[in-house]
């Protein structure tokens, strides 16, 4: 998995980590303090690794995720992507292609995909630095007008929208497979452990 380049040259969101364990949101003002800050953390509620070496190794790839080529560097073979930290410009064309696949979806009886496969698809967004709680993007009223079709069970709040496509975590990772590729651009970027790199289109 990629590196940081710096423990004292901050990412773009500034230094923090999301303790899944605890659901804790830790932040710092550099590298070596948000490292010392976790430790504490974990020691504190005697949950999960406090070596410094492999914490800080989470530490990387958790924030490298949501990260551009200026704030980290990928190591051979690891797949990862530089991706740029905020929500994405989308073009006409894709806001046609990808409402007209939705809005179809919506007519013929929004069956969404199996619950289970849901819940797998978004669980590593949970700790996840594109995880945006965000209610603006260019898609906002085709969003919420899916997020009302879902039922309410699947429509958990932890997850609000993803940073690098735009679109609601819950809407996406409840639409069947022939809708996700339909809707998912080939150029789009995600982390290596994203649901949406498997319906990216060939480019």
């Amino acid at each position: 998995m990629a590196r940081l380049r710096s423990k004292s040259l901050g990412p773009q969101q500034g230094w923090y980590f999301v303790n899944r364990a605890t659901g804790h949101t830790i932040e710092a003002r550099n590298g070596e303090q948000l490292l010392d800050q976790v430790i504490k953390h974990r020691s504190a509620f005697k949950l999960g690794e406090t070596d410094r070496a492999l914490v800080w190794r989470e530490i990387e790839i958790q924030i490298c995720a949501g990260q551009d080529s200026q704030t980290c560097i990928g190591e051979p073979g690891d797949g990862w992507e530089p991706i740029a930290n905020k929500i994405p410009r989308l073009t006409l064309q894709h806001i046609m292609r990808a409402t007209n696949a939705l809005l179809r979806f919506i007519m013929g009886g929004a069956q969404w995909t199996d619950e289970k496969i849901a819940d797998k698809r978004r669980d590593p967004c949970l700790d996840c630095r594109l995880n945006f709680p965000l209610a603006k993007c260019d898609c906002l009223p085709l969003r919420t007008l899916l997020e009302e079709q879902l039922p309410p069970e699947r429509n958990d709040k932890r997850f609000g929208v993803c940073a690098a496509c735009g679109c609601s975590i819950n809407v996406k990772a409840n639409l069947p497979e022939s809708v996700l590729r339909k809707v998912i651009r080939s150029d789009e970027k995600f982390p290596v452990y994203c649901f949406q790199r498997d319906y990216r289109p060939e480019p």
